[in-house]
């Protein structure tokens, strides 16, 4: 999902859309794609509630955490990024 929550930003089709609207884009255009997991920085969840809510409806859970690359950026931190999706991966293979 994208960090910038800024509408205006210019070449972004998605910048400025919520979490939970990223999920519904994706289950409008890949409505029999189950998901896992919805990793997203917590800077971004305004809604932890609603959030949870659309991606139990798709199958999957939230994990919220810092991957962002600095406050105020809108680019991940690719080792923290690494590491959360290392972890995911190892839940869903080992349990």
């Amino acid at each position: 999902m994208n960090l910038d929550s800024h509408p205006n930003t210019v070449g972004e089709e998605y910048a400025g859309s919520t979490p939970e609207e990223h999920l519904e884009l994706f289950a409008h255009y890949a409505p029999d794609v189950a998901i896992d997991y919805v990793l997203v920085d917590n800077s971004v969840v305004r809604n932890e509630k609603s959030l949870s809510a659309m991606a139990a409806s798709l199958g999957g859970q939230v994990v919220a955490v810092d991957i962002r690359k600095a406050p105020g950026s809108i680019h991940h931190d690719v080792s923290q990024l690494a590491l959360h999706l290392g972890h995911i991966m190892r839940q869903s293979l080992v349990g």
